[in-house]
């Protein structure tokens, strides 16, 4: 167990820092300024409401199709005022698991339970579980 925790903890360590370096875009019309490179993003609404958080290959096509209101975001687009997002050059998986993290901190209105997310990236959900607990406890030291 005290090795799990060790990676755990490493692993949400490295990916948290990550996170906590999104840039922002608030100018919906300049979308080429975003990456053509993986990423995770944030879409935020009124108020810095938080309606959609996302892991993509393509961060730039990926944010162009929730601002046309394709897939997910058909129910919210016309409500997106602002953009966070990162690059991401890690896999799939761990690009989940920080879009999973960010979905914790965040709590989206538009995203998937918990169990839901770790289904869709393949990760286990306890395993899931002690990465967020993990990286909650970085956030209060």
């Amino acid at each position: 167990m005290a090795e799990m925790k060790k990676l755990v903890y490493g692993i949400g360590e490295k990916l948290y820092s990550q996170v906590l370096q999104l840039e922002e875009l608030t100018d919906l019309t300049r979308t080429k300024e975003l990456p053509r490179a993986r990423g995770v993003y944030i879409l935020f609404g009124e108020d810095d409401t938080v309606l959609y958080v996302g892991e993509t290959k393509q961060v730039r096509q990926r944010v162009r199709h929730h601002l046309k209101g394709q897939g997910p975001s058909k129910r919210f687009y016309k409500d997106i005022r602002k953009i966070k997002y990162a690059h991401a050059s890690y896999d799939k998986h761990l690009r989940g698991l920080v879009e999973s993290l960010l979905d914790v901190e965040y709590k989206p209105l538009y995203n998937f339970k918990d169990e839901d997310m770790a289904t869709s990236h393949g990760l286990d959900e306890k395993l899931l579980h002690d990465i967020i607990f993990y990286a909650r406890e970085l956030r209060l030291r």
